[in-house]
């Protein structure tokens, strides 16, 4: 008769000890005369082969995918327009950092300046001479993206990117998240709480440094700002401060690109305004120039008259690429050369006179549901569905239109500011939550009228919770 699994237990003594018989790679080894079915009654030595433990862990690990995140922003905020941010690599604090073996540096300033572009540009770069210094690695925050804004989402990105291209250094991971190849409950809770947890996330990374196999590493971080607990990147800071943490002969590096943070000063930084104004200027002058460029032709656009109106961005711009953006984009609206000319006389110095001006632009019968449509977005703790959208605002089909297709009219009323990615509504930049979060702690505008698009963060929060009722 077969020995049921359940009687296995009683087989064990019965077994023989047979000298230099031995098992590898977890397997069992049973030897002597032994009746029946043999079972495998340790029941955790089942073996497992090196590469489906990497897609165990690298499907475990999966956040989002960088190089996709990357193209979207691309995507979003047009190519890079040519010689603009290569002076980044002339100066002094980025060489410096180079040639060290181990080093932190620091890129900051002010919304709009074109940072992410910069880190666009800089992991690029160092893709491409990849083979000559480091396995390159990054990550873009958002604080609109869940995938995209906390610690643990940005600490797995990593290790993801660190095991695909040294996939030797598995034995770092497969301890953590060994469970994920479990199909039991507990196996599931067990690689989900060390999914959340940044301090074993952390430890599988601090395994990582001391390991020789992962040679140089470099890591480059955008937005750290915009990550929901920013303060962490004091773990990046001090391993800079304790040589032990990194196996000698291994090379770590990274770049943290961000707004003004307390917890970088003293680092070695490049602020963008006003340490590096001059070269800003000379990008900006570049971008300028191609954006007038592909304004549409009119009667009367003359050369001279564009040359002008690059004058006038430039002078009004203060170093600002989204700020041109905008204004250019009202710009190619136009419908004659006066009307351009009329514009930018009148057009705001800054990014939030340019969103309040969007704002009025919206028309009286679309105002009411815009400014709805806007605290949703601004307010809500994740980007939101189309789905959800329409759910939050009882939007309902009709004979003609489905759902989706209304709140997608609705979006176009300020498409200027909110942005539709993989069926997700986002603002198109963090000024822009910025602008509105400080309008909403408004009452009223300036001159005391009543605007849909005021009112304080109490009663935003409140019209969100009762969306969801």
């Amino acid at each position: 008769m077969a020995t049921r699994p359940s009687d296995t237990m009683d087989l064990v003594p019965r077994l023989q000890s047979i000298d230099r018989t031995s098992a590898t790679n977890g397997a069992l080894a049973i030897a002597g005369n032994v009746g029946g079915n043999v079972y495998n009654y340790a029941g955790s030595s089942r073996y497992v082969d090196e590469e489906t433990k990497r897609e165990v862990c690298l499907d475990t690990l999966f956040v989002t995918d960088p190089e996709i995140v990357r193209s979207n922003l691309v995507e979003q905020k047009g190519e890079r327009v040519p010689k603009t941010c290569e002076w980044i690599l002339q100066n002094a604090a980025y060489q410096g950092w180079t040639e060290k073996d181990n080093g932190l540096l620091w890129i900051s300033g002010e919304p709009g300046q074109g940072k992410t572009m910069i880190s666009i540009f800089l992991t690029q770069e160092l893709e491409s001479r990849e083979e000559k210094v480091s396995a390159v690695t990054f990550f873009f925050c958002s604080h609109q993206d869940d995938d995209r804004k906390s610690a643990a989402a940005v600490l797995r990105t990593l290790l993801y990117q660190i095991l695909t291209k040294r996939p030797n250094l598995v034995e770092h991971f497969w301890p953590y998240l060994k469970s994920a190849h479990n199909e039991r409950n507990s196996g599931r809770k067990r690689h989900d709480m060390v999914l959340a947890s940044e301090k074993t996330l952390w430890e599988m990374f601090l395994l990582c440094l001391k390991d020789q196999r992962l040679g140089s590493l470099l890591f480059l971080l955008d937005g750290v700002d915009e990550c929901t607990d920013d303060i962490f990147v004091t773990k990046f800071t001090g391993l800079f401060a304790e040589a032990s943490l990194i196996a000698p002969g291994n090379k770590f590096k990274m770049i943290l690109v961000s707004r003004d943070n307390v917890h970088l000063h003293g680092q070695a930084q490049i602020k963008l305004d006003p340490d590096q104004k001059y070269l800003l200027a000379t990008d900006i002058e570049r971008f300028i120039s191609a954006r007038v460029a592909a304004v549409p032709r009119l009667r009367g656009l003359t050369d001279s008259v564009r040359k002008e109106i690059k004058k006038i961005l430039k002078d009004k711009s203060g170093g600002t690429f989204l700020w041109v953006g905008f204004v250019v984009y009202e710009l190619s609206r136009k419908k004659t050369v006066s009307e351009m000319m009329d514009s930018l006389e009148t057009i705001p110095p800054d990014l939030d006179g340019i969103y309040k001006r969007i704002l009025d632009q919206i028309k009286e019968e679309h105002r009411e549901e815009s400014a709805k449509l806007l605290r949703l977005v601004t307010y809500a703790l994740r980007s939101l569905t189309l789905d959800e959208v329409a759910f939050a605002l009882d939007i309902q089909a009709t004979d003609q239109l489905d759902a989706e297709t209304v709140v997608r009219d609705k979006v176009a009323h300020c498409f200027q500011i909110i942005t539709i990615n993989e069926r997700k509504l986002t603002l198109v930049h963090q000024s822009v939550n910025d602008y509105l979060l400080r309008a909403y702690g408004r009452d009223a505008n300036n001159d005391g009228t009543m605007d849909p698009f005021c009112g304080s963060v109490e009663d935003g929060h409140l019209s969100l919770a009762e969306s969801c009722l």
